[in-house]
């Protein structure tokens, strides 16, 4: 448990130094580069970056960000296929609405 406890540590703070020196104009997933960059902010309870490495872990940012979760810049491209997958998500859930489902 404490190596776990430390792996948190040194991965929060090496996210903290990668947040304070972020270029906003390139894309944290493609790279690409150029204006039109937004901010995503994750907040689930879970570790994001399980499933998207590149995402920061914000709680070592200072109090601003400490409960904003986990932080992507994402370009215009990015940003337009994560809603799309979304869309897709959010219509086979809506989809089960009315199906039997287990306990």
């Amino acid at each position: 448990m404490k190596d776990f406890l430390a792996e948190i540590k040194k991965c929060r703070e090496e996210d903290a130094k990668t947040f304070n020196e972020i270029d906003s104009d390139l894309c944290m997933l493609c790279h690409a580069y150029g204006e039109d960059k937004r901010s995503l902010f994750i907040d689930c309870f879970y570790n994001v970056k399980e499933v998207i490495p590149e995402a920061l872990d914000l709680f070592a940012c200072g109090d601003k960000f400490k409960a904003r979760g986990y932080y992507l810049r994402l370009c215009k491209g990015c940003r337009g296929a994560l809603l799309g997958i979304l869309r897709e998500w959010r219509d086979e859930r809506v989809s089960l609405r009315g199906a039997a489902k287990k306990p």
